[in-house]
């Protein structure tokens, strides 16, 4: 049927390329407002076909959007932007939890365009820019934005690409595919991972290295699940060793490039939490409202270091921890900024859907089931040191995945 096609298949494959790859040179902010307007486009069309999908609503997939709606409703400090987005994310994953999404569309796109963004950060790495007429002026690692205008972003997203196209080559692989078809797949890997390795991002390392051990995990699960009557396909027992392979030589490699030092990321890291967690938390039940820790940084910041040093301004500057005094966004750990944002009602609504969506891949016994499982693990691992769950082509993707793990029942 048309209208299930484009529900399940087109509009998830349309969203995801255009998540990855939307630029406009003529805005202010030529990588992230086009995203912006593609999570919330997509939410309007996914909620306008959700009728027509023919399921049974998820309805524990609604939390989130109505904790974001409690919290921009009663906190003080909700951005207006923010507030937009994480609505319309809300409303995506619901809607696409509840009618499912078609693998054979997004998991191609997400691949495809995946490459791409991955060519570019490439190119980008070795000095070739193709965006160097309207993009930031950086030097360093900061050089490889490539179309979503970080490099932390492009190894964000392209982490879930990458799980993605591991997950269709080893069931390619398992059900016996066209070799041409394995070739692509291969190819589309290749560029993303070159990309990650140039990013150098810390966050990839740990979200590669859960994913690949969540991978293996679950094709251990799997094997172990076979009746002994069952005749066991020898390939298809080793998806998930396979998914892990893969995702484990691109976590030593991220580890070979990075070039960078893991202990003043982490010491940043801890910094942001102590300011956040003795100021930030006094609106434990729906938070101060999406958005609020820009707004509510420099107070909190200010109360911190009064308590520290009081009056005292030598004392701040001889303290180690004022190298990384400064304005900031987020807090880098999306777990303790939706407790601070959206307070526990926010947190526990984010929890418990990837937590749905762990348990429905944990479960399942389908080709993509070990890749899916792999993905929604990395995600989460991410957002522990990154805020994925804040920018809209993580979300866009992190909705995919979502009804794509819904769809594990149609395999």
């Amino acid at each position: 049927m048309l209208t299930t096609r484009l529900a399940r298949g087109v509009l998830p494959a349309l969203t995801i390329g255009l998540a990855l790859l939307a630029v406009a040179p003529w805005l202010e902010a030529p990588f992230s407002t086009p995203k912006r307007l593609v999570l919330t486009g997509a939410a309007a069309l996914a909620a306008l076909l959700l009728p027509m999908s023919r399921r049974r609503l998820a309805w524990p997939f609604l939390l989130p959007l109505l904790s974001t709606g409690l919290s921009a409703w009663r906190g003080d400090f909700a951005a207006t932007e923010v507030v937009w987005a994480q609505l319309a994310f809300g409303v995506l994953v619901f809607a696409w939890a509840s009618s499912g999404v078609e693998a054979r569309w997004v998991t191609p796109a997400a691949a495809g365009c995946g490459a791409v963004v991955g060519l570019v950060a490439v190119l980008q790495a070795a000095g070739v820019d193709p965006f160097a007429a309207f993009g930031p002026e950086v030097s360093g690692r900061l050089r490889v934005y490539s179309t979503l205008g970080n490099p932390d972003f492009v190894a964000s997203a392209l982490t879930v690409a990458l799980c993605l196209a591991a997950g269709e080559w080893s069931t390619a692989r398992s059900l016996g595919g066209a070799p041409g078809k394995s070739v692509w797949w291969l190819a589309a890997m290749g560029l993303m991972l070159a990309a990650l390795a140039v990013t150098r991002s810390f966050a990839t390392l740990a979200a590669i290295s859960a994913a690949a051990a969540a991978a293996g995990l679950h094709g251990l699960r799997r094997r172990a699940a076979l009746p002994a009557t069952v005749p066991s396909n020898l390939r298809r027992r080793h998806v998930g060793v396979t998914v892990a392979v893969v995702l484990g030589a691109l976590g030593l490699l991220t580890a070979l490039l990075a070039g960078r030092s893991p202990s003043e990321a982490m010491l940043g890291r801890l910094y942001l939490a102590r300011v956040v967690v003795s100021a930030g938390l006094e609106a434990p039940v729906l938070g101060h409202g999406p958005g609020a820790v820009e707004a509510l940084w420099p107070e909190w910041e200010l109360s911190w270091w009064k308590a520290r040093c009081g009056a005292d301004a030598s004392c701040v500057a001889a303290d180690a921890w004022s190298r990384f005094a400064g304005l900031q966004d987020h807090v880098h750990n999306d777990w303790l900024e939706l407790l601070v944002e959206r307070g526990l009602a926010g947190l526990i609504a984010s929890l418990l859907v990837l937590a749905l969506a762990l348990q429905r891949a944990w479960k399942s016994s389908a080709p993509r089931a070990p890749a899916l499982f792999a993905t929604v693990v990395a995600v989460a691992v991410r957002a522990t040191v990154d805020f994925p769950l804040a920018r809209p082509a993580d979300l866009c993707l992190l909705a995919a995945v979502v009804g794509l793990v819904v769809s594990l029942e149609d395999e």
